[in-house]
């Protein structure tokens, strides 16, 4: 199922990316070492509303079911992966990332790419 996520993206179909990234969810959980190379892939050539769909629909997922996974995205963001560091901003957390050790992580992290990008005023020019 994930593999078709790419293709989905590649032709700008959003409305298939949300829906195959929707119908992964099993696939993410269930074998999630199946699911994160497509995952990576799919994120490459992500723009701004994919990033969402694969955040929300998948990385948030594994994580959920599967929290080893956190130090995957700790590794992709550290060589620089910034469609991996905006999705995982997207996360919300439930299941094995809400339990205390996986907080202390997560907030942790958050905290330092909160630091690395912070947001400017808007400037208004007449």
């Amino acid at each position: 199922m994930i593999e078709r996520l790419k293709e989905a993206i590649l032709k700008r179909d959003e409305r298939a990316v949300w829906q195959i990234a929707a119908d992964s969810w099993d696939d993410a959980t269930e074998r999630p070492d199946d699911a994160w190379p497509h995952m990576i892939e799919a994120l490459a050539v992500a723009d701004d509303d994919s990033i969402g769909a694969i955040a929300t629909c998948i990385l948030e997922h594994i994580l959920e079911h599967d929290f080893s996974y956190f130090d995957r995205v700790e590794q992709e963001i550290a060589t620089g992966n910034i469609k991996m560091r905006r999705a995982f901003l997207l996360c919300s957390r439930f299941g094995q990332s809400k339990l205390p050790e996986s907080e202390q992580r997560w907030n942790k992290l958050v905290a330092s790419l909160q630091g690395l990008t912070p947001v400017a005023p808007a400037v208004h020019r007449r």
